[in-house]
């Protein structure tokens, strides 16, 4: 479907979207939410006080408006390192030391798991962290999301047992989905400055204690053949059970080969991943530094 470059929309106290599935109706409704400067002459009631639900932890309020969008985030004004800590039930902890060089002019956001307060979808997927960096002097934004993984690659090196077929299409399922929920929370936030005629850089990443790429080729490639061809010296009856299996899963064999490329693609767009591996410092604790600079 072609993409609407430029429209002039009209909006009333009541207004009807129709269109097919994945034509925009949602984006739209959430570049509504955005603009907030201008949401007060679309609506009667005072749109702009958008609740943000936080589970157990009750309700928030926030007013959103260019000034005040960095109150829900951390705003770091000079260089710094922010740590940030995963602990496991099994009491394994992954710790990211988040190392800020900025410039003059520059400052730093951080965000645990930050889901935009203008997207209100439900059950929406986040990754750990949300980095940007802006750059007010030459008026750009650089922008990286990861997901502390703790180790993508632990599925076993035989494809035909313990399901190591479905989890490792589980993993980049999983994490491609949490990387496209979180791009979509980035922009919500990033449209704030874009408004204001600031150029975007992103990056994505994962940071993970083992990152064996090439098993992920292996399973891409041992769906494609056993759905293509017949096994020799194999039952029909379990070359069938096989193929049955799998098939729900034939869509994932391009995004498992990419993953094993270190490529995303999402919504048509193709984004190359970043690996960050944990060092191992005790038993129970995995460590790295990451480094953020406009450079």
């Amino acid at each position: 479907m072609p993409k609407i470059e430029t429209a002039q929309i009209c909006m009333d106290n009541y207004t009807v979207l129709v269109g097919q599935n994945n034509s925009g109706k949602t984006l739209l409704v959430q570049l509504v939410y955005g603009v907030s400067e201008k949401i007060g002459n679309l609506f009667d009631n005072d749109i702009t006080n958008i609740v943000l639900k936080k589970g157990s932890n009750g309700i928030r309020n926030y007013i959103i408006s260019k000034d005040n969008i960095l109150d829900i985030l951390y705003k770091i004004e000079e260089s710094r390192i922010v740590p940030f800590e995963e602990i496991h039930d099994s009491g394994t902890k992954e710790v990211i030391n988040l190392d800020y060089f900025l410039k003059e002019q520059q400052y730093g956001i951080f965000a645990y798991e930050y889901r935009s307060p203008v997207i209100l979808k439900e059950g929406s997927k986040t990754t750990d962290i949300l980095v940007c960096i802006v750059d007010d002097k030459n008026k750009k934004i650089y922008t990286t999301i990861f997901d502390v993984k703790s180790n993508i690659s632990a599925f076993s090196d035989d494809l035909t047992r313990n399901n190591a077929v479905i989890t490792a299409i589980k993993e980049v399922r999983d994490f491609i989905e949490q990387i496209r929920g979180e791009l979509l929370h980035k922009n919500s936030f990033v449209i704030y400055y874009k408004d204001e005629g600031y150029t975007e850089q992103e990056i994505v990443g994962i940071a993970t204690k083992n990152f064996e790429q090439e098993k992920f080729k292996a399973v891409a490639n041992y769906i494609e053949q056993s759905l293509k061809k017949e096994e020799e010296n194999v039952p029909m009856l379990v070359a069938t059970k096989l193929k049955n299996t799998l098939r729900p899963y034939e869509n994932m064999i391009q995004p498992l080969k990419n993953f094993s490329q270190r490529i995303l693609e999402i919504s048509g767009m193709k984004y190359e991943l970043q690996v960050y591996l944990l060092e191992k410092i005790s038993d129970t604790e995995y460590k790295i530094t990451i480094t953020f600079s406009s450079d």
